[in-house]
């Protein structure tokens, strides 16, 4: 298994540490099997990207946008094949 960057590991862990609203409020329901009683893991490092929310048993991963982004579907485009490449989705 390939090593995981440390940088984006101190990142992710600093985002679970402060989360924003929206991610706290989206947790408080995700956490604990709460949904569907399905585990859900937070702020998790898929290189080169780290995921708001992932559902390894369903193969899903939640992304949250504070804003519309351009582009939004050629970047949703290129996440997707490095996901699929990696044999998450």
């Amino acid at each position: 298994m390939p090593k995981v960057d440390e940088t984006l590991l101190a990142r992710a862990k600093a985002m679970r540490q402060n989360p924003t609203p929206t991610e706290a409020a989206i947790w408080s329901v995700l956490r604990a099997k709460r949904f569907e009683s399905v585990k859900f893991a937070r702020q998790v490092v898929i290189a080169p990207y780290i995921a708001d929310f992932v559902a390894r048993s369903r193969k899903l991963i939640v992304r949250l946008t504070a804003t519309p982004t351009l582009c939004a579907s050629a970047r949703t485009h290129v996440a997707q094949r490095g996901l699929n490449i990696r044999g998450i989705a």
